[in-house]
């Protein structure tokens, strides 16, 4: 006796929100006092149970990972890894359907790390913005599960992407 089983769910993600911002609005690095500003990046990344009544894992449960990275328009060096995790967003608790599934945060994101003048992580320049420098960057929402779908290729999210202008500077009162 064999137990097969069959995904006919696709994987969701999605990239709701940085901070409080909308796709394509400014986002400021800075307080208006000058402290560098950690920022959520708000979304999901979820895979349904196969079977909703077995919530065990690798069978029905079979989500696999999703990362989140960004990159500054024209830049030419590769993208820059935020997170890389096998947890879903929102967390695991049962099962939930597609109409219900609730926002959580992917990652946190520190916007020092995009400052020129300190450049913290060591980044390439062309991923960087010097004091009052601006430029649309896209942080990118990638999603994986475990489902074998032919001989090389599991369920995929594609690329989810949000744009949002940075301004490197304090934000104005």
């Amino acid at each position: 006796l064999q137990r097969a089983w069959v995904d006919n769910e696709p994987i969701q993600a999605a990239i709701v929100g940085i901070g409080n911002q909308a796709p394509c609005s400014d986002m400021y690095t800075q307080t208006p006092e000058g402290v560098f500003k950690t920022v959520d990046v708000r979304g999901y990344a979820w895979d349904q149970y196969i079977d909703r009544m077995d919530l065990s894992a690798p069978t029905s449960n079979n989500f696999d990972s999703y990362q989140v990275r960004f990159v500054k328009q024209g830049a030419v060096s590769p993208q820059v890894q935020l997170i890389n995790s096998t947890n879903t967003v929102p967390a695991r608790a049962a099962a939930l359907p597609a109409e219900s599934l609730t926002t959580g945060t992917l990652t946190p994101w520190n916007l020092q790390v995009l400052d020129a003048a300190s450049n913290p992580l060591g980044l390439p320049g062309d991923q960087l913005l010097g004091p009052g420098d601006a430029c649309v960057y896209n942080v990118i929402l990638e999603a994986w599960d475990k489902t074998v779908v032919d001989e090389g290729t599991v369920h995929y999210s594609g690329w989810v992407l949000f744009p949002i202008k940075i301004i490197n500077g304090p934000e104005p009162v």
